[in-house]
């Protein structure tokens, strides 16, 4: 009777050890990576200083979906004095171009990355709104200043957001929605510019009264 006990142990025992492998078991029985991509937009766009960080997905077989397999990537990069990268972690040092390059079981991939001078400033124009509700104007353009004095134009590149709902953001445009006041922020990399909205009643009756 001992003996069918600890046989029916040894045998429970098999099976948790089988269903605590099996993921990793399966993993294990799929193919090899085809091909990976680095999924941030190409080229990357930086400034002196600034970092991000890059996410690498995979076509491998046995799997319907692309993997995230940002963890086992061998990164380098060709101009470590522009860029260095580090587990993904993009730095920009200097000012240049310099290409990173992602590599997981033989199957590579690479990113263009422009580094520009940092920005020292940033402003948009007009710097505030004042209108009534229901009305709507055109989104500020922005300006930026870098460190070597060159100034740009970065206006097509702006994502605007609002800070309530009194006001939405429509077709390139800042339209009042409910009297109150709004700020309207601009993100450009790691910058941002603000810029307040006031947003007041529709005026519908003017009287003057004569002085008496």
């Amino acid at each position: 009777m001992n003996g069918i006990k600890k046989a029916i142990r040894g045998t429970l025992a098999l099976i948790l050890v089988l269903a605590v492998l099996a993921p990793s078991l399966a993993l294990a029985a799929t193919g090899d990576v085809t091909s990976i991509e680095i999924t941030n937009s190409s080229p990357q766009q930086m400034s002196v200083s600034q970092t991000t960080t890059l996410q690498v997905m995979a076509v491998v077989e046995g799997f319907d979906n692309k993997q995230d397999v940002t963890g086992g990537v061998t990164w380098s990069t060709s101009n470590d004095a522009v860029v260095t990268i580090t587990k993904g972690k993009v730095k920009a040092v200097a000012a240049g171009e310099a290409t990173v390059y992602a590599q997981v079981n033989g199957a590579k991939a690479q990113l263009l990355v422009k580094v520009q001078d940092k920005i020292k400033s940033i402003k948009a124009s007009p710097s505030s709104y004042n209108f009534v509700k229901g009305s709507e104007s055109t989104l500020p353009k922005v300006s930026i200043v870098r460190a070597n004095g060159k100034e740009e134009d970065v206006t097509s590149e702006i994502v605007w957001t609002v800070s309530s709902a009194s006001a939405v953001l429509e077709s390139g445009k800042i339209k009042g929605i409910t009297p109150g006041r709004v700020l309207l922020q601009g993100k450009y990399g790691s910058e941002t510019v603000k810029v307040p909205v006031a947003i007041t009643d529709e005026i519908t009756k003017v009287e003057v009264t004569p002085a008496v």
